[in-house]
């Protein structure tokens, strides 16, 4: 069987604060759980993301907080890493942008591309402005009503509905600095004309199985015919490259592929071969898919695809992964309001394979959703630190008193043959759920604990069976057997989503032959295997003290 060849990014993040639940939940969780399974299917693999140092809101943290740009956007992008290596979800690369040196050449080089093949359009449009800051106002300047849906929006993409506000029509404008009415002024930008590729876009979503929502977005975006800025009058970013145009700069939006590019190019530039960078992104065989929050669904479904394919050089996405928003407690998380658990904070208070199943199991996929502190902790230590733990512990305690076990398809007993069936369907559900085009977070999670649950059942409904005659507990051991044979396959099954709990147990069932000294492949599901169960020696979870969850969230909280 080929081998496929991924290349997997999440969006990327603002590098004007750390990363909270929110952040985390969404793209970097589904990006790195895809990337851990591809790999454990042994596919080509490169999951990258990066700091964007140049939004709008990098500048306005700067201002205030009475610093450069460049102080704010290398403080929070270095914290940011440090988030996801503790949450175990860093990407292969995580730079910021401001740090590579290709990033600039290639923005350009695509817009020189563009601007050639006659895909760039210059128009006279209105653009915010502020008398009393005397700015041109754009995304993380201007607050007021999305003239789509009417919810509250910032002037890029409306965090509601995710149609992207044209030039100067976000209602009730106001500064975000000063908070006054925001005035129009005609300002020259260049746009990339999306309606001449309209037809060309059609085809392309034709041919793609996105979620629902997502996929209505991209095409109502296509059929109101509205184009995509690539100019600003700013500061902050990348200069136009062209000379009648010196006091403007790309727009921090259109440079999402530069910056994935850029990052690829930085990555390869450790290796021996300085051109692998290309295996993924000059390569037909290449997918690419990409993870995002609801609102950056236009850029990358409907944007990179467009412009990209306009250009002909590099590969476009192939799928767009969307999440929705993820509150605390029927609440929105707001970073202003301290209503947010970070990253930082959670991460280093409970064991990171606890949280990564719970934000699996509560991920935002087709609806908002939310992390729920009473939820969590009775997943932490109701069902992990005492159902899950008790089985575990005294399974592996009473199989590490006989030699070894032969794991295999034989000599089933008819519970034995009940369990496998239940787990087999579970299997089935999850393999699907790791497929680009119906991925889930949740179903997969949902699904390991269905396994765990069935096996835990199967376990204490042959304990009786341990001090009977020979005969019986001839038929114990067929079932212990089984039950670890369940048990390998939960290890198995959990590597994506719980690695340090997976690499435990395949530690623990011992003289695990295939893949020894590695984590589990997806192929050693089928593979018969000789086991020592070792007894262990620590718990597998241990419950977490209430003032440990109280340090989680600063915030009183509210009673709906």
């Amino acid at each position: 069987m080929s081998k496929k060849k991924f290349l997997i990014t999440a969006a990327p993040p603002t590098s004007n604060g750390n990363l909270h639940i929110g952040h985390l939940a969404g793209p970097f969780l589904g990006a790195d759980v895809f990337s851990r399974f591809q790999r454990m299917l042994e596919n080509d693999v490169l999951y990258i993301s990066y700091g964007d140092d140049y939004q709008d809101y990098v500048d306005r943290k700067a201002r205030e907080t009475n610093q450069s740009p460049k102080e704010v956007s290398g403080y929070y992008t270095n914290a940011m890493g440090k988030t996801l290596k503790l949450a175990k979800m860093l990407p292969d690369h995580f730079p910021g942008t401001k740090s590579l040196p290709q990033h600039k050449q290639i923005m350009q080089e695509i817009f020189t591309d563009l601007y050639n093949y006659g895909s760039l359009e210059i128009k006279e449009v209105p653009t915010f402005y502020c008398s009393e800051c005397e700015n041109h106002c754009y995304e993380a300047y201007a607050r007021g009503e999305c003239h789509y849906c009417g919810s509250k929006s910032d002037a890029n993409y409306c965090e509601n509905c995710g149609h992207p506000q044209e030039a100067g029509k976000l209602v009730n404008a106001k500064c975000t600095t000063c908070q006054k009415s925001l005035e129009t002024r005609t300002e020259k930008r260049i746009y990339f004309s999306l309606v001449k590729y309209r037809e060309s876009l059609q085809k392309y979503f034709e041919k793609r199985n996105w979620r629902v929502d997502a996929e209505k977005l991209c095409k109502e975006i296509l059929n109101n015919e509205v184009d995509a800025p690539i100019t600003r009058k700013a500061e902050l970013g990348v200069e136009v490259p062209l000379d009648n145009m010196t006091d403007h700069i790309l727009d921090t939006w259109y440079g999402g592929p530069a910056g994935y590019i850029s990052a690829c190019i930085d990555w390869a530039s450790n290796l021996s071969n300085k051109n692998k960078w290309e295996d993924y992104w000059k390569s037909e065989d290449t997918s690419w898919v990409a993870f995002v929050g609801f609102d950056c669904t236009f850029s990358h479904g409907v944007f990179y695809p467009g412009m990209l394919m306009a250009q002909d050089k590099y590969t476009y996405p192939d799928t767009v992964i969307t999440n929705k928003f993820y509150g605390i407690d029927q609440q929105k998380i707001s970073t202003s309001r301290n209503h947010a658990i970070w990253g930082s904070d959670i991460f280093r208070l409970i064991d990171p394979d606890v949280v990564r199943f719970y934000l699996c199991l509560t991920a935002p996929e087709n609806e908002e959703t939310d992390f729920q502190i009473d939820n969590f902790k009775s997943l932490v230590n109701n069902d992990l630190a005492n159902k899950w733990n008790t089985w575990l512990t005294s399974l592996l305690d009473r199989a590490s008193k006989y030699d070894a076990f032969l794991l295999n398809k034989e000599n089933r007993t008819h519970s034995s043959t009940c369990l496998q069936k239940k787990v087999d369907e579970y299997l089935e559900i999850i393999v699907n759920c790791h497929k680009a085009e119906t991925f889930s977070l949740q179903r997969t999670a949902k699904a390991i604990l269905g396994i765990a649950n069935e096996s835990i059942l199967h376990y204490e409904a042959i304990l009786h069976l341990e001090n009977l005659d020979s005969n019986n507990k001839e038929c114990y051991i067929a079932e212990l057997k089984e039950n670890l044979k369940t048990l390998r396959i939960l290890a198995i099954v959990t590597t994506p989503i719980m690695p340090e709990f997976s690499k435990k147990i395949k530690a623990l069932l011992g003289n695990d032959t295939i893949n020894k000294e590695k984590e589990y492949l997806w192929s050693d599901l089928e593979n018969e295997v000789l086991i020592s169960p070792k007894k262990p020696a620590s718990p597998f979870f241990t419950k977490v003290p209430t003032s440990v969850f109280d340090k989680l969230l600063p915030y009183e909280k509210v009673t709906m």
